[in-house]
C-alpha cells in the first residue's frame, strides 16, 4: 500500500476517534488521549497492520503537522490581556530558574567532577539555556 494513502488512513482514524474520544469524555470525564493509545497499541505492536519503517518515514511531518496545529490553537485561545499582566511574573521565574539551573550545574561540576568554577558555569549557561 501507498506511504501516502497510509499516512491519510491514518490522520482521518485518528481524527475520528479523537473526537469520539472527546464526546465520550465530555460525558463520563475519561481522558481521550486513552482511546488513542490504546488504537495505537492495536494497530502496531498487537495487531501489526502498520510496518514501523513506513511510519517512521513519515512521522516528522506529523510532527510537524501537529506543532502546527497545537500552536495555532494556543494562538487562537489566548488572552493577550493576560499574557501581558503575567509577563513580570513568567520572567523572574525563568530566570530564577535559569540562574538556579547554572549555579547548581556549576557547583556540582566543581564537587563532582573537580572542574573549575568558570568551566561549570559554562556548562550550567548551555544546560540552563535548554532547559528554562
Amino acid at each position: 500500500m501507498d506511504p501516502t494513502v497510509i499516512a491519510f488512513l491514518v490522520a482521518a482514524v485518528i481524527i475520528i476517534l479523537g473526537f469520539l474520544g472527546e464526546e465520550f469524555f465530555s460525558r463520563t470525564s475519561i481522558p481521550d488521549a486513552i482511546f488513542l493509545l490504546l488504537l495505537g497499541l492495536m494497530l502496531g505492536p498487537i495487531f501489526q497492520l502498520f510496518v514501523q519503517a513506513e511510519l517512521l518515514a513519515i512521522t516528522p511531518y506529523f510532527a510537524a503537522l501537529a506543532l502546527i496545529i497545537i500552536l495555532f490553537d494556543a494562538g487562537l485561545n489566548m488572552d493577550i490581556h493576560e499574557a501581558v499582566a503575567s509577563s513580570s511574573r513568567a520572567t523572574v521565574l525563568a530566570v530564577l530558574g535559569w540562574g538556579l539551573n547554572v549555579l547548581a550545574t556549576a557547583g556540582l561540576c566543581k564537587l563532582l567532577l573537580g572542574w573549575r568554577f568558570l568551566d561549570g558555569l559554562l556548562l550550567g549557561c548551555i544546560i540552563g539555556g535548554t532547559s528554562s
